[in-house]
């Protein structure tokens, strides 16, 4: 089922289109995943969820087809996303340190995706080639939250980088601010 909200998927023949298909981007996979479970509410949704540990090689196939889809599906790579957000509406618990979560918190989904870019982007450097300035760019873009992921994500959720430039915004203001009274005052 198809709204006008649903994701644009990245183009094909795109820097992600292109980084995702080569082989060598499967030895970045170790790294982003180990981010993602790095935050201590997403390690114990996985630890808790996931058949990671009584399949692993099968739910590394399903992650593995899931992000294919995603990138390479078209119109069912929005589906693949609901069909995520779905699954992921159950996943709550208490995490190592006691403190209850929630998959899809606005902290928790965000930082599942936050790993795509700087990972992509090494990968990229150190594995297969440099990428240029657009083509950094074009990754930035379509790399997890901003073209698949925010779409589907929950209306109050939608506008964080542009809170995100806000809260800066406000906080160099503060500083200014600051530092001309203590001039003021010496």
């Amino acid at each position: 089922m198809s709204s006008e909200q649903d994701p644009v998927p990245p183009p094909p023949g795109g820097v992600l289109w292109s980084l995702s298909g080569d082989i060598r981007a499967l030895l970045m996979l170790p790294a982003a995943l180990t981010l993602q479970v790095a935050h201590p509410a997403v390690g114990a949704g996985v630890d808790e969820y996931s058949v990671f540990r009584t399949d692993p090689w099968g739910r590394g196939e399903r992650s593995l087809r899931s992000l294919q889809l995603s990138v390479y599906g078209g119109a069912e790579a929005a589906e693949e996303g609901r069909r995520l957000r779905r699954l992921r509406r159950t996943i709550r618990g208490t995490d190592s340190r006691g403190r209850p979560y929630r998959a899809l918190s606005p902290a928790n989904y965000a930082w599942v995706h936050a790993p795509g870019f700087p990972v992509y982007q090494h990968a990229a450097r150190y594995l297969i080639r440099p990428l240029g300035g657009e083509q950094e760019r074009a990754l930035r873009r379509f790399c997890g939250v901003v073209r698949v992921v925010v779409p589907l994500l929950p209306e109050r959720l939608r506008y964080l980088p542009r809170a995100r430039r806000a809260r800066a915004a406000h906080r160099e203001a503060r500083i200014r601010r600051k530092r001309a009274g203590s001039a003021g005052s010496a």
